[in-house]
C-alpha cells in the first residue's frame, strides 16, 4: 500500500514524490479469511431449519434482540431485520403461550438455562410449534451486561405426528378395550402382549392377573379340556393358518363356561412373526 505521498519541487523545476509503502499482506489475508468465514456462516444459516438469537438485557429488565440469524422467515414468516426492529419475536407467540414465553425467556436470570416448547403464529396466520432453548450469561464485550443466547427449532411435523399417533392409539384402545369378546395377543415367547379388559367379565380374573401370570390361562381351563388346549398351543405355534376349537373354563366363582376359540398368526410390516392373535367368545347358552 502506497500512502502519505506528497510532491516536492526540485531546483530545476522538476517534481519529486515522497511517500511510505506499507506491507498490508497480513491484514488482507485476514480480511479474506473473515470474508470466507462470513460467507460460510451465511450459507449455513440460510439452509438450517433453526434460528439462533442473541439478546441484551435492557434497563427495563427485558431482553432485546441485537443479533438473529437462520430460518426465521421460513419458520414464522418474518425477517431477522424485522425481528430486530421489533426488539423480540414475542409478538409472534401464540396468545395462550405468552405466559410460558415470559417464564422461560423474559424472566430468565443470570446463569439460568431453559428448554421448552411453545406455539407461534406465522405471518400467514398458521400455528407452528417451536422447541426453544437458551441461557443467560455475562457479556464481557458489552460492559458486563447480561446476554441471552438461544435458538429455536421448528418441531411442527413432530408434533403433528405425535397428535396423529395419539389419535391412532385412542382408536385402537377404543376398538380393542371395549370389545365384548375376550381378545388377546400372545408373543412368540408365550407371553401375553395384550389382553382385553373383557376377560374379567367372562372369567372373573383381571387383565393384570393374566398379564402377570402366563400360566393362569391354562389353569382356569376345565381339567377335562386342558389337554386340548396344550395340544392346540403346540400345533398353533408352527401353523400359518387360523385355528379353532371349543373348550370349557372354570370361572373364579366356580361356574363352568363354554368358549369358542379362534386364533391366527400375526406379523410385522416385514413379515416377521410376532405371535398369535386370539379371540374367545362365550357360547355357554348355545351349548
Amino acid at each position: 500500500r502506497w500512502s502519505q505521498a506528497h510532491p516536492q519541487r526540485t531546483p530545476d523545476g522538476g517534481t519529486l514524490w515522497h511517500g511510505i509503502i506499507s506491507d498490508i499482506t497480513e491484514r488482507k489475508l485476514n480480511e479474506e479469511k473473515i470474508r470466507i468465514s462470513e460467507n460460510r456462516y451465511r450459507a449455513v444459516s440460510d439452509v438450517i431449519n433453526d434460528f439462533a438469537f442473541s439478546c441484551v438485557r435492557q434497563d427495563s429488565g427485558e431482553f432485546r434482540v441485537d443479533w438473529i440469524v437462520g430460518a426465521t422467515e421460513k419458520i414464522i414468516g418474518y425477517s431477522p431485520e424485522y425481528i430486530k426492529e421489533k426488539g423480540c419475536w414475542k409478538f409472534a407467540v401464540y396468545p395462550e403461550d405468552i405466559t410460558l414465553f415470559d417464564r422461560h425467556i423474559t424472566n430468565l436470570k443470570l446463569g439460568d438455562k431453559s428448554n421448552f416448547e411453545l406455539r407461534v403464529v406465522t405471518s400467514e396466520g398458521n400455528t407452528k410449534w417451536l422447541r426453544c432453548y437458551g441461557s443467560v450469561l455475562k457479556d464481557e464485550d458489552s460492559a458486563g451486561l447480561e446476554r441471552l443466547l438461544g435458538g429455536c427449532e421448528d418441531i411442527s411435523e413432530r408434533k403433528s405426528a405425535d397428535v396423529a399417533l395419539r389419535q391412532s392409539e385412542e382408536k385402537y384402545r377404543i376398538v380393542a378395550d371395549f370389545t365384548h369378546d375376550w381378545e388377546y395377543w400372545i408373543g412368540t415367547d408365550g407371553q401375553f402382549r395384550y389382553m382385553s379388559p373383557s376377560c374379567e367379565s367372562l372369567t372373573g380374573y383381571t387383565r393384570e392377573e393374566f398379564l402377570n401370570d402366563s400360566k393362569l390361562y391354562s389353569l382356569i381351563v376345565h381339567p377335562e379340556d386342558r389337554h386340548f388346549i396344550l395340544e392346540h398351543y403346540r400345533e398353533a405355534a408352527g401353523s400359518d393358518y387360523a385355528e379353532e376349537l371349543e373348550f370349557r373354563i372354570i370361572r373364579r366363582d366356580g361356574a363352568e363356561r363354554w368358549f369358542s376359540h379362534v386364533c391366527h398368526p400375526v406379523t410385522d410390516g416385514d413379515g416377521n412373526p410376532l405371535g398369535r392373535r386370539a379371540s374367545n367368545r362365550d357360547i355357554t347358552n348355545r351349548k
